[in-house]
Protein backbone atom coordinates (compact mmCIF):
# COMPACT_ATOMS: atom_id res chain seq x y z
CA UNK A 1 0.00 0.00 0.00
CA UNK A 2 1.42 3.31 -0.62
CA UNK A 3 0.14 6.96 0.07
CA UNK A 4 -2.32 8.87 -1.54
CA UNK A 5 -0.23 10.63 -3.93
CA UNK A 6 0.71 7.89 -5.83
CA UNK A 7 -2.71 6.30 -5.15
CA UNK A 8 -4.02 9.27 -7.85
CA UNK A 9 -1.08 8.70 -10.28
CA UNK A 10 -2.48 5.25 -10.55
CA UNK A 11 -5.79 5.90 -10.82
CA UNK A 12 -4.58 9.03 -13.56
CA UNK A 13 -2.44 6.20 -15.20
CA UNK A 14 -5.89 3.82 -15.85
CA UNK A 15 -8.51 5.98 -16.08
CA UNK A 16 -9.23 4.43 -19.99
CA UNK A 17 -10.04 1.06 -17.96
CA UNK A 18 -11.31 3.14 -14.59
CA UNK A 19 -13.06 5.85 -16.51
CA UNK A 20 -12.37 9.27 -16.84
CA UNK A 21 -14.95 10.63 -14.62
CA UNK A 22 -13.21 8.14 -11.64
CA UNK A 23 -9.94 9.83 -12.60
CA UNK A 24 -11.35 13.26 -12.74
CA UNK A 25 -13.68 12.77 -9.59
CA UNK A 26 -10.35 11.42 -7.40
CA UNK A 27 -8.45 14.29 -8.22
CA UNK A 28 -11.10 16.88 -7.86
CA UNK A 29 -11.36 15.10 -3.92
CA UNK A 30 -7.24 15.20 -3.61
CA UNK A 31 -7.40 19.07 -4.70
CA UNK A 32 -10.20 19.61 -1.99
CA UNK A 33 -8.42 18.16 0.87
CA UNK A 34 -5.71 20.81 3.29
CA UNK A 35 -3.26 17.79 3.80
CA UNK A 36 -2.63 17.25 -0.03
CA UNK A 37 0.39 17.22 -1.46
CA UNK A 38 1.55 18.58 -4.44
CA UNK A 39 4.90 18.14 -4.77
CA UNK A 40 4.98 14.70 -4.10
CA UNK A 41 2.13 13.65 -6.55
CA UNK A 42 4.01 15.62 -8.83
CA UNK A 43 7.58 13.72 -7.95
CA UNK A 44 5.34 10.61 -8.13
CA UNK A 45 4.63 11.33 -11.34
CA UNK A 46 7.74 11.84 -12.91
CA UNK A 47 9.12 8.74 -11.55
CA UNK A 48 6.14 7.23 -13.44
CA UNK A 49 6.95 9.44 -16.60
CA UNK A 50 3.78 10.87 -16.73
CA UNK A 51 4.42 13.82 -15.22
CA UNK A 52 3.01 15.80 -18.44
CA UNK A 53 -0.89 13.67 -18.02
CA UNK A 54 -0.93 15.27 -14.65
CA UNK A 55 0.10 18.50 -14.85
CA UNK A 56 -2.32 18.74 -17.45
CA UNK A 57 -5.55 17.81 -15.31
CA UNK A 58 -3.69 20.10 -12.04
CA UNK A 59 -3.86 22.91 -14.69
CA UNK A 60 -7.24 21.70 -16.14
CA UNK A 61 -8.91 21.90 -12.37
CA UNK A 62 -6.90 24.73 -11.22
Amino acid sequence: MYDREKTICDIIRFRNTLGLDIAMEALKEYLKDRARNIPRLLEYAKLLRMEGSIRGYLEALA
